[in-house]
């Protein structure tokens, strides 16, 4: 029987230490990233905070399993090296400890002061600096081509410019189609239009769950044909659960809410 490598008995003692943080983290990291997605729909009386909390329960951690493990395996493996911890797993497991501890830590004193902070910064940022203290700058993974930090940071100037590319894509389009129109023209419009947005929402989502999907749930191993197939269905599938349900639902709604609208336009005039 093959002996245990390191220090058995730290194993655990790392993994408990380890596991606490992961929570703080993840409690700072709901603090500040899950309040930032639902600060407008809150404030806006769209939903109450209550209906934020249990949405963002279901919705954090479905998308976490089914979505994210291209995000972990860059996290796990290609920021540090972490060959260079053969020998000594103990060491990588206080090192992710101390990442998680050091990401927890500022984030929530962040939020607390109200600064603006990325819990993706920060958990990447710590990440490097086990990597640095532990072997130095051969210790992190900065190539490009190997998906290191170089990418990372490739990333964090992309996707803001294409957010911005696609947001300013959808608001031109509904700008065009629903809002140079007035009154009631105007919702109509916007009814007529929502079962096209809710069939691509569902669309790319389905098409990320498919296409960058789990490994746990085998989701990467369905054939291309087979992918295109199950997200065109779930795409129409959102097309007809809008016509049927949401597109009668909203005039109802929009009746029985006018006094909240007008009550939260009420305070905003106020306020300045």
């Amino acid at each position: 029987m093959q002996s245990e490598v390191g220090v058995p008995w730290l194993h655990p003692a790392w993994a408990i230490f380890s596991f606490f943080w992961a929570f703080i983290d993840a409690y700072g990291i709901g603090a500040n990233d899950v309040a930032n997605s639902f600060s407008t729909a809150v404030a806006s009386r769209t939903i109450t905070h209550k209906q934020a909390v249990a949405i963002a329960l279901f919705a954090e951690a479905f998308g976490a399993i089914v979505l994210g493990s291209s995000v972990t395996d860059t996290v796990r493996k290609k920021i540090v090296d972490v060959s260079r911890f053969y020998g000594e797993p103990y060491v990588l497991m206080m090192g992710m400890g101390c990442s998680s501890l050091g990401s927890a830590i500022w984030v929530l004193v962040a939020t607390s002061l109200q600064m603006p902070v990325s819990s993706t910064h920060a958990t990447i940022g710590a990440i490097i600096g086990v990597g640095m203290a532990a072997f130095g700058l051969p210790g992190v993974i900065w190539d490009y081509q190997q998906g290191g930090v170089a990418s990372i940071v490739a990333s964090w100037f992309i996707s803001p410019f294409c957010a911005g590319v696609v947001a300013s894509t959808f608001y031109s389009t509904l700008k065009y189609l629903v809002l140079k129109h007035e009154g009631e023209l105007s919702f109509q419009k916007g009814l007529q239009t929502l079962p096209v947005f809710t069939a691509l929402c569902w669309g790319v989502i389905a098409a990320f769950m498919l296409l960058k999907g789990s490994p746990a749930l085998s989701l990467d191993k369905l054939p291309l044909p087979a992918s295109i197939t199950i997200i065109i269905a779930i795409a129409a599938a959102g097309f007809v659960f809008s016509i049927r349900y949401l597109v009668p639902w909203l005039p109802k709604m929009r009746s029985g809410s006018c006094a909240g609208v007008k009550q939260v336009l009420w305070q905003v005039q106020e306020s300045h």
